[in-house]
């Protein structure tokens, strides 16, 4: 069974986010970009662990359960934080073998946004981030509403910037989903498979 709107078949997308910056960026992201083919449904946890944040899932779901429908995807977007590489095992243990991904920022999401102006590959903390990050965008506040109409524009060069580091990242044997990816972020993955949606 898939959602009908018109004739299109249209799947969702639902997107846990640990934080109001990565949910304000979606919600943003579903307002200004013209998909058709899939609902994109931004949900915030606030659970800086990503295996409460799996945890919440599976508790959203059994409460949801007539919303979930064959066909969705479920992704998981969240910063490294206190997050351990054996947290990141857990979470992945938990969602094997579902139509489930995870989708790190590290250290934080703040970096995805960098990717949109320059090609970073330091190991870097959340605050300096941040401070880097205001050489490009001067009024830069966490939680920012506006932050995906900011950078849209630049959003190609994010994708080539992230995925460049990512590469980077496997070319020296450093796992992605682990405490040693920093610098790099995962959100690209998500984006493209949105962009595969859009009319």
């Amino acid at each position: 069974m898939v959602r009908r709107s018109g004739k299109i078949s249209v799947n969702t997308a639902w997107i846990f986010c640990e934080g109001k910056t990565e949910y304000n960026y979606f919600v943003q992201f579903r307002a200004k970009e013209r998909i058709r083919g899939l609902q994109i449904k931004p949900i915030v946890c606030e659970d800086k662990n990503i295996v409460g944040l799996v945890n919440y899932s599976i508790d959203y779901q059994k409460h949801h359960a007539r919303d979930f429908l064959k066909g969705d995807s479920i992704f998981y977007v969240f910063d490294r934080d206190a997050n351990t590489n054996e947290d990141l095992r857990q979470a992945e243990e938990i969602i094997r073998d579902a139509n489930q991904q995870l989708i790190l920022s590290n250290p934080c999401f703040e970096y995805w946004i960098l990717s949109h102006f320059e090609h970073y590959f330091e190991p870097i903390e959340p605050k300096p981030l941040e401070r880097r990050l205001r050489r490009f965008l001067n009024s830069y506040e966490k939680n920012d509403p506006n932050i995906y109409n900011k950078t849209k524009e630049r959003i190609g060069t994010a994708m080539e910037h992230s995925k460049k580091v990512c590469q980077i990242h496997l070319d020296n044997r450093v796992k992605i989903l682990s405490e040693e990816s920093n610098p790099s972020t995962m959100i690209f993955q998500l984006v493209e498979i949105i962009n595969k949606y859009k009319t």
